[in-house]
């Protein structure tokens, strides 16, 4: 795992994990679940090889580039 997520990545993916904890803070249950599935699909994409552009995730209003 270590080995397969560059800093970027990384850096993205604990954007992800603090949006989905705010949006839990907030008690905000439907953005909570949008969030989870926007970044389980990332990470699946990207696990894949699928996502190879620069990929913003909306919700949060944070880019991120793959390689």
């Amino acid at each position: 795992k270590k080995k397969s997520v560059t800093p970027e990545r990384r850096l993205a993916y604990q954007a992800e994990h603090r949006a989905i904890v705010d949006a839990l803070r907030d008690r905000d249950a439907v953005r909570a679940r949008e969030l989870t599935l926007a970044h389980l699909l990332h990470v699946r994409q990207e696990q894949r090889g699928e996502l190879r552009y620069s990929r913003c995730f909306p919700l949060i209003k944070t880019c991120r580039v793959s390689s």
